[in-house]
């Protein structure tokens, strides 16, 4: 299936923790959402994110979405975005990083409400018992 985005494709990207309650731990959910339509293209939950994770998403949805060149993503300055393994591979894949400048919201504001909406219709509704649980909701 290839995805169209029109008028220049922007992606967003960032990393939520939940709760799971089993474990009183919080895991991480890696989220990739496209600007223009609001879908989510692709998550990843684990316990931890590091930068091979990211790489790894992406390898899927170039593979799955047929994603085209100039493709802009759009992240904070978290370790597993700044990570010299993740702006290499962006840069092979000809994918333009952006980075938002620390504590302005409103620049990352797509995916922050996407995460807020996690957070109150799924994560604050049900008490995860496994990561397995938390990947189904």
């Amino acid at each position: 299936m290839n995805l169209l985005i029109l008028s220049g494709p922007r992606l967003r990207l960032d990393i939520k923790a939940i709760y799971v309650h089993a474990r009183r731990a919080h895991a991480q959910v890696l989220t990739v959402l496209d600007v223009f339509s609001r879908w989510t293209m692709g998550q990843l939950i684990k316990w931890t994110m590091r930068q091979e994770d990211v790489v790894a998403l992406f390898e899927t949805l170039f593979e799955r979405y047929g994603l085209p060149t100039q493709l802009y993503v759009r992240n904070d300055n978290g370790s597993q975005f700044v990570a010299d393994l993740v702006r290499t591979y962006f840069r092979d894949r000809h994918v333009i990083q952006e980075f938002t400048k620390p504590a302005p919201p409103k620049q990352h504001a797509h995916i922050e409400s996407y995460h807020s909406i996690l957070e109150r219709a799924v994560c604050k509704r049900y008490e995860f018992e496994s990561l397995g649980q938390a990947m189904r909701r």
